[in-house]
């Protein structure tokens, strides 16, 4: 059996971010700062709210609402206060909604962020954020030393297709193929200890589609790979996965591919 070099074609994926992830939703907080902070709900894809529990300057209890978009992995929203709604009689007649002005949330990863704000009458400023709570049954995927950057190379045939990619903290990455189809991932550690993995990958971005399906995986390291011609060359790691995917083409039949995705770590 043949092993050939990876042929390494420097696409950069710079501009490309993470994505806002349901595993964001939770409490969020400052340390330093203990005493208020932010209650943040991922909707979907597209849009993220958060409530900012805290105080007026006369120390009142106070409350706002972030109802924003999801921009790469931040959240930009718009800020609302409300008023004139008493206690026992809860009349939406006489509410008063008012837009103070904007915050943006930026996530650095699953459990820590910072939110920059500009709110009127409540100044502006940034304060970091950690994460004081999750939401049962939608902790983050920390993948660890798999996070990082890589040379990728995703295929349904044998064809060697190299692109620059980064696995960002929660497991999410981008990679083209071939054909400059952009592939959307998620790494999960399956079993730590055996280095075990699986990978949910899909693409929508070429006259065909292939809807989010799971490849099996193994981490090793070192990982050594030698040409016909008998050089060799050691990569710090490397991470291998094959899966089964449905392809629905636009004008035929869907079919079912193998596909196999591969990881290595740039030489020095």
């Amino acid at each position: 059996m043949k092993i050939y070099f990876p042929i390494v074609l420097l696409f950069s994926w710079s501009s490309l971010s993470a994505q806002i992830l349901p595993e964001y939703s939770g409490s969020w907080y400052n340390r330093d700062q203990d005493g208020h902070g932010l209650n943040i709900e991922v909707i979907d894809e597209e849009r993220a709210i958060a409530y900012w529990y805290t105080y007026t300057f006369g120390g009142s209890p106070t409350w706002f609402l972030l109802d924003g978009v999801n921009v790469d992995n931040r959240v930009e929203a718009t800020v609302y206060m409300f008023d004139n709604m008493f206690w026992g009689l809860f009349d939406p007649v006489g509410l008063n909604r008012q837009e103070i002005g904007s915050a943006t949330i930026e996530f650095s990863d699953c459990d820590n962020a910072r939110v920059a704000y500009s709110m009127g009458y409540f100044g502006e400023g940034e304060i970091p954020l950690e994460r004081l709570t999750y939401v049962a049954g939608m902790e983050c995927n920390q993948v660890g030393k798999l996070a990082g950057d890589w040379l990728a190379s995703i295929h349904f045939d044998e064809l060697d297709f190299w692109v620059e990619t980064t696995v960002h903290d929660d497991g999410t990455f981008l990679v083209f193929d071939a054909l400059a189809c952009i592939w959307e991932g998620r790494i999960t550690v399956v079993d730590e200890a055996a280095d075990r993995l699986s990978a949910t990958v899909s693409t929508d971005t070429c006259g065909w589609k292939v809807s989010p399906f799971e490849m099996i995986g193994i981490y090793v390291e070192p990982y050594r790979v030698c040409g016909s011609g008998g050089q060799c060359q050691t990569h710090d790691a490397a991470m291998g996965f094959e899966g089964y995917a449905i392809v629905y083409p636009d004008d035929s039949d869907p079919t079912s591919n193998k596909v196999r995705l591969r990881f290595v770590r740039p030489l020095d």
